[in-house]
Formats: C-alpha cells, sequence, structure tokens
C-alpha cells in the first residue's frame, strides 16, 4: 500500500469511494506528522532512518568474499550442474546431450526420439569416470616409470588339487608370481593354490553364507569373487599344523591404475622380519586393472622380481605424491 501522503486518487477510485477513504487518511497522517515535527524537528525522516536501521538488521549487507560473516550475510556457493551425456540420434545422426534421468531424447533437426538405454547409459557414465579419472590414471603410470616397474600378466586361470579347472584366479596368481619371482614359472599354480586355500578358509570362517559365491566364482559360473579385502581375514588367522600362516608376513600393496592411489595390506608379522631378503621376498606388489590383477616387476628383460622393501616402497610414494592407504588390522 503507497503511504497516505503520497497517494493521489484517480477519477475510479473517487467514483468508487476508495478515494474518500484515502483523502482521510491523508489528512489524519498530516496533523499526526504536523504534531510531531514540533517536538521532532526531523519529522518523517526520523522515522524512515528508524525503518531504514530496522531494514538493515534485518538483512544486514554482504560481507563480500573472505568475510566471516554470518552465513546470511555470504552469498550461496555455485552448484555444479550433473554431466550432460551424448548419444546420437537414430535417424538423422546428429548428436544430442540429455540428463542422466531422461529415458527418451527427442531430436531438434527432424523431430524424431531416442531411446536412452540401460547399457547406453552405464556405458557413458563410464566413459565420465574415465575422464574424471584420466589425470590420476597418468600419475599411477608416471609411478612405474619412474622407479622402473612394469606389469606382468599371469593369467586368471589355474587347476585344483584334482586336476579340475578353476577361474578368476589372478590375484591369487599374481601373489604367487610377486613372492617367487625368478622361480615362479614352476612353483607358481601350487603357491596359488595354497594361497587361495588359507585366504578363503580364514575368510569362511567369519562368513559361511558366502561359501556358494566362491564357489560359482572359481567354477566361472559366477562373477568374480575374490577381493584384496580378504587379506585382513586372513594375515590374521592362526597357524596351522599343517603350514604356518604365510600371509601374516606379507606387505601386499595393490597400485590402483585407476584411481592413482596405492592401497596396502600391512600383514601383522612383516615388521618382525629381521632378514633383508625375507623383507623383499615379502613385498608383494600388485597392479589393478578394472576386474583384473597382475603383479609388478621390475623393467627389464627377465621381469626380475622388485629388490625393495615395504619402508622403501613407502618412501618412493611419498616421493612421488603417490597416496598410500594402509590397512594393519
Amino acid at each position: 500500500m503507497p503511504h497516505p501522503t503520497q497517494y493521489t486518487p484517480g477519477p475510479r477510485a473517487l467514483q468508487n469511494g476508495v478515494g474518500a477513504v484515502f483523502q482521510s487518511a491523508k489528512s489524519l497522517w498530516q496533523l499526526v506528522a504536523g504534531r510531531r515535527g514540533a517536538d521532532d524537528p526531523q519529522g518523517s525522516q526520523g522515522e524512515s532512518s528508524a525503518s531504514e536501521a530496522k531494514r538493515q538488521r534485518v538483512d544486514p549487507p554482504s560481507t563480500g568474499q573472505g568475510s566471516t560473516g554470518s552465513a546470511h550475510a555470504s552469498s550461496p556457493q555455485p552448484v555444479a550442474a550433473p554431466p550432460q551425456l551424448v548419444l546420437k540420434c537414430n535417424r538423422c545422426g546428429q548428436l544430442l546431450r540429455y540428463p542422466n534421468w531422461a529415458t527418451r531424447v527427442q531430436c531438434p533437426g527432424c523431430s524424431s526420439e531416442t531411446k536412452v538405454t540401460s547399457e547406453t547409459r552405464v556405458f557413458q557414465r563410464d566413459q565420465i569416470n574415465r575422464d574424471i579419472n584420466k589425470a590420476t590414471q597418468g600419475k599411477a603410470v608416471e609411478l612405474l616409470r619412474n622407479i622402473g616397474l612394469r606389469p606382468h600378466d599371469v593369467g586368471s586361470r589355474n587347476t585344483d588339487e584334482n586336476g579340475q579347472m578353476l577361474r578368476n584366479q589372478c590375484f591369487y596368481l599374481s601373489i604367487a608370481h610377486a613372492y617367487l619371482g625368478s622361480d615362479a614359472k614352476v612353483l607358481r599354480p601350487g603357491l596359488a593354490r595354497r594361497l587361495k586355500l588359507a585366504i578363503e578358509s580364514a575368510v569362511l570362517e567369519i562368513h559361511p553364507a558366502w561359501a556358494a559365491g566362491l564357489s560359482a566364482s572359481n567354477t566361472g559360473e559366477g562373477c568374480a569373487m575374490v577381493s584384496p579385502d580378504f587379506l585382513p581375514a586372513a594375515m590374521h588367522a592362526r597357524d596351522t599344523p599343517e603350514e604356518p600362516n604365510r600371509v601374516a608376513k606379507m606387505a601386499v600393496c595393490i597400485l590402483d591404475s585407476v584411481a592413482g592411489h596405492v592401497e596396502v595390506f600391512l600383514g601383522p608379522k612383516y615388521a618382525s622380519l629381521e632378514q633383508r631378503s625375507q623383507q623383499e621376498r615379502n613385498l608383494i606388489l600388485l597392479w589393478y586393472v578394472p576386474g583384473h590383477y597382475q603383479c609388478l616387476v621390475c623393467d627389464d628383460e627377465k621381469g626380475s622380481k622388485v629388490k625393495m622393501n615395504y619402508d622403501e616402497f613407502k618412501a618412493l610414494l611419498t616421493e612421488h605424491g603417490v597416496v598410500c592407504i594402509e590397512t594393519s588390522e
């Protein structure tokens, strides 16, 4: 509503009687303002100043960037828009951008609709993730080049005690090769079987319901279930009369080719190894690519075993700015 002293009724307002009401209000307001002006020389200007001060208290001005003022005074931070996915129009081939919640996209050129399938959505999200991780992936490859290492693939198949085919065994085979070094070709299958038995037995003691999933993983009838997260259970398992807990003395370091960091599973008995040869043998370096494990060897013609202990390898990670995530429990 306008201030009574600033209102001038129009002809239609006067005809409706509204103007008369405002005219009376205007006269009353001028009378009160005149009496108050005798005691307050500022008159209505004083009230305007008070109103302005009140407005400023309710809505304080912004303190600017970097200010430590209240949350109300700071401007909100911009929110990044979700990544835009792209597909081709089925009719004219034009590239169409669409948000990740869309199920159909209409082409502005030919007005046809293209369906967004779940396979397309998953593929393009993976592409976005690969683009995001490109910098960190380069850091992992650069680390290998700088310290003179390379991945060595040992496959993913082995046989059990009865000669039956075992699949999805790349994790155990890579650990066995990294442990044995130059002797790996002959002894690797047997050591990988013993590692598999020790690690999966320790896991099944804690999670017996996983037996069916591990069996399906080993035969290839199900997806690969073996994970480095199995290692802590095996590293803290008790020795058996048949064979001591070999995994408890290992330092298993997994360099993630996508994320660019190193995840370390440190056995509780590794620190007690006194001989340098034991420290070097029990340092296990693995290379992870999505869905597969490889071991890391020296970048020479023979693919020699890495001659470092864990402290030296950790110092190299720190020197090259690679994040190291250590798990010892």
